[in-house]
């Protein structure tokens, strides 16, 4: 492969690539996109660079040869300079409070370090933790069930004709189910929340002898909706119902979040330099391990948990947390500073 230009300007990279016609692999079927992004790959692992984000690809070309050029925008990982971060004195006691020693220690590690967080990483970082928090809502049936009962009891009113605002419906629907699922309620939970969706409109309208009727409709025609909905509407749809129980929508949970991604993503240059540094490695059976306990989580077996995702994110958090512990490891708690 020949390198046609490279500049690399303000932490960007600008480069001109040309791979021969046997790298292209073009009467093999390859398709374009994915020739550029494994030739452009191993570029990067070539010159021991290494991109954020999504690179750009701003121009392909296949001349009769066979060959393909092609020209390539990205963001370049920033460069980090360490400080100190072996030996940090703090004065949170770690055997007293280790999130506190946590916090103080890796606050002053950071601060000793040369680096610049870049917005695609925060982007990148507050998009992992949005993922994270999707995963867990995703654990919690109640989320589910909490986005049945508010477009349930939504559509009751509505039946009613009592005309109630979204935020007002949403909150009814959280306190009924609440009592659903509590221990005082001993009944089955869904004739107790048809119940109480009786109850609540009878308050605002006079409902008519076959209401009860009109509200297993409802329900019916929920589970109806819910059946053709993808597993990924259905949990997207829990997730909103759980961000309006944290009176939130996702862009203002997003901006919430943002000064912790940033955080984090000063954390990640710090642990990822460390772990160069030290020489810290991740071991196979290590890997397999935290695999192990994936395919248990979700009942699958450990091939088809491998072939389902990205090994690299996973290897890297392992290899992150070993660089945390030893800057943890090397602190001392209860001094002065």
């Amino acid at each position: 492969m020949e390198v046609l230009q490279k500049e690399i300007k303000n932490g960007s990279l600008h480069v001109t690539l040309r791979a021969l016609p046997a790298e292209y692999r073009m009467e093999a079927g390859e398709a374009v996109e994915n020739a550029i992004s494994r030739l452009f790959g191993r570029f990067l692992a070539e010159e021991g660079l290494r991109a954020v984000g999504r690179p750009r690809v701003t121009e392909a070309a296949c001349p009769a040869d066979g060959s393909l050029r092609f020209t390539v925008e990205a963001e370049l990982y920033p460069e980090v300079k360490l400080g100190q971060y072996k030996g940090i004195r703090v004065k949170a006691r770690r055997e007293e409070n280790e999130a506190a020693f946590m916090k103080e220690v890796l606050e002053k590690a950071c601060a000793n370090m040369e680096a610049e967080v870049t917005q695609t990483l925060i982007d990148q970082r507050l998009a992992a933790m949005i993922a994270g928090e999707h995963l867990n809502v995703d654990q919690e049936s109640i989320y589910y069930l909490l986005a049945d009962v508010v477009e349930i009891l939504g559509e009751v009113y509505q039946m009613a004709g009592c005309r109630r605002p979204a935020a007002q419906v949403e909150a009814e629907a959280l306190d009924i189910l609440l009592q659903a699922v509590s221990a005082d309620n001993q009944g089955p939970e869904i004739e107790y929340l048809k119940d109480q969706m009786y109850q609540m409109a009878a308050r605002y309208s006079q409902l008519p002898e076959d209401f009860p009727e009109l509200i297993d409709s409802a329900f019916a025609r929920r589970k109806k909706k819910k059946g053709r909905m993808s597993p990924t509407e259905r949990s997207d749809e829990a997730f909103h119902a759980y961000l309006r129980t944290i009176g939130m929508d996702e862009e203002q949970l997003k901006r919430e979040r943002r000064p912790a991604a940033a955080a984090a993503a000063r954390c990640d240059l710090l642990f990822e330099a460390v772990a160069q540094a030290e020489g810290l490695t991740v071991y196979q059976d290590e890997m397999d391990e935290v695999l192990a306990r994936l395919a248990d989580k979700y009942h699958l077996s450990v091939e088809e948990v491998t072939e389902a995702v990205d090994t690299e994110p996973m290897r890297m958090k392992l290899l992150r947390d070993r660089a945390c512990r030893l800057i943890l490891d090397s602190a001392v708690g209860g001094a002065d500073g």
